[in-house]
This record gives C-alpha cells, structure tokens and sequence, in this order.
C-alpha cells in the first residue's frame, strides 16, 4: 500500500466511518463495482489507450473510489468538498479536457459504466440500501454525462 492509499483510505473512513454494518457493506459495493468496471475499461479497445495516459494507474484509481464513496454515501458536504479539492483534484474538467477525449469515448465509457451496474443489479439479490444506492449511481452518472458534455466538449469560440 502506497502512503497515498493509506491517507485516502483514512480520509475516507474518518468521512464515513463504519459504524455500521450497512456502510461497510455500501462501500464494498462501490469497491466491487468501480473494479469491476476498470477491469472492462481498461481492456476496451475504444477507451485503453486513454487509460494509459495516466501515469499513475493506483493513485488515479484510489481517487475514483473516494470519488464515489463521497457523492454516493453522502458525508457531511462542507468535508466533501474540502476532501474533493483536496484529494480528487478541484477542477474535473481541466483534468479531463487535457485527455482530449472525444465525445464518443465518453460515451462508450458510460455505456460501460451502467452495463457493470446493471449486470449487478440483474445477478444479486439487492437490499433497498443497495437498489437506492444504485438507483443514485445512476443518476449520477446521467448527471456526469450532462455535465461533462456541456463543458468539455465545448466549442470554440
């Protein structure tokens, strides 16, 4: 474990501490499914080389799960944000617009994303923390993708 992971892993469980069953459960939900998605992203022909830009995969990956752990488990917002600035980056965008990515990758990619988390919600037996928590990750991501393509693909003026 590099000393990143280890202070995002202690910046994540003082944000959202498990004292609860259904925490730790929630956040291995997240940890199953943000893997299970990197392992397809990865390895898709339309989106790896995009991934191998990234100099450090495992930092890059242990930002994505606080990333989610934060907007799905809800903190305290005040803390999210300070640890969002802090440990995420402050602007998403910049970071992502350096990429180049085009409009279809991000496409593909959210194709990939919902496709991992409906194949999990389709081959489990879901509590209703989960199927809500789920329900949300979607949005999220539907979210994201306005998001991002009102300013990331954003024409020149």
């Amino acid at each position: 474990m590099t000393a990143n992971q280890s202070l995002l892993g202690a910046v994540c469980k003082t944000l959202l501490p498990d004292n609860c069953d259904q925490q730790v459960q929630l956040r291995n939900l997240i940890d199953l499914l943000v893997t299970a998605f990197y392992k397809k992203a990865v390895t898709d022909p339309f989106l790896k080389y995009q991934f191998q830009k990234i100099h450090d995969f495992d930092d890059h990956f242990d930002r994505i799960l606080l990333f989610w752990k934060l907007h799905l488990l809800r903190p305290n917002e005040d803390e999210m944000e300070k640890i969002r600035v802090q440990k995420i980056g402050s602007n998403l965008i910049a970071l992502h617009r350096e990429l180049n990515i085009k409009s279809g990758e991000l496409g593909r990619w959210l194709l990939l994303f919902r496709q991992t988390i409906e194949d999990y919600a389709e081959k489990n037996s879901l509590n209703e923390e989960e199927i809500v928590m789920l329900v949300n990750w979607q949005q999220k991501l539907d979210h994201f993708e306005t998001h991002f393509k009102a300013l990331l693909f954003v024409a020149p003026a």
